[in-house]
């Protein structure tokens, strides 16, 4: 979260979400005229979209795309249904999520109890799904995510014109739902040679 967000998380709390993330995207645009003595990116990865904008001195350079990958949740959700015959709600999904998803082998892995509704008794139920299921589900959709912001990671930099030196103590500001999944920071970092943060 930046100094501004900080001061402005109990003022815009009561707003509507719209509201919020318009404010806060106002932020952001007053950061961007800030004069950097290092190189900041600041990356967004939602379900559908990728936005990045990077800033370095008087030198700014951002864009956004789209993806083609279903939202993870709804992933996760269809898995549910189709492989163990509950029907979950989406913030049960985030919860399995949050809670043991991942792009890389977890050690141990670990399982968690979801709860739904199980499609052929119509009753209320539980099931126990493995840290393994959920990563083999939500790991391709980010993954191909960070294959994009890696794709346009060279052209970023070089249509900044940065000098080698500059990368040294750059570091990428990452937010959105797939960035605070475990390890995607890590592969960030990995493909990018950057100090990665995750921010809330």
């Amino acid at each position: 979260m930046s100094q501004y967000e900080a001061v402005l998380a109990d003022k815009i709390v009561f707003l509507s979400d719209d509201q919020q993330k318009r404010v806060l995207e106002f932020v952001e645009n007053i950061e961007a005229n800030e004069p950097l003595n290092k190189l900041i990116i600041r990356l967004k990865f939602d379900p559908f979209e990728i936005r990045c904008f990077a800033k370095y001195q008087d030198k700014s350079f951002s864009y956004g795309t789209s993806s083609s990958d279903d939202d993870i949740v709804q992933i996760l959700s269809r898995y549910v249904r189709e492989h163990h015959h509950l029907l979950i709600g989406r913030p049960t999904a985030e919860k399995a999520i949050d809670e043991i998803g991942s792009l890389y082998l977890l050690a141990p892995e670990r399982t968690h109890i979801i709860k739904g509704r199980d499609l052929d008794t119509g009753l209320p139920a539980s099931r126990e799904i493995s840290s393994i299921e959920v990563r083999e589900q939500i790991a391709p959709p980010i993954r191909n995510q960070i294959n994009q912001f890696k794709a346009n990671f060279g052209y970023l930099l070089r249509q900044m014109e940065l000098p080698e030196h500059v990368l040294g103590g750059a570091t990428i500001r990452l937010r959105g739902r797939y960035g605070y999944v475990r390890g995607s920071p890590e592969r960030l970092q990995e493909i990018t040679g950057l100090k990665v943060i995750v921010e809330q």
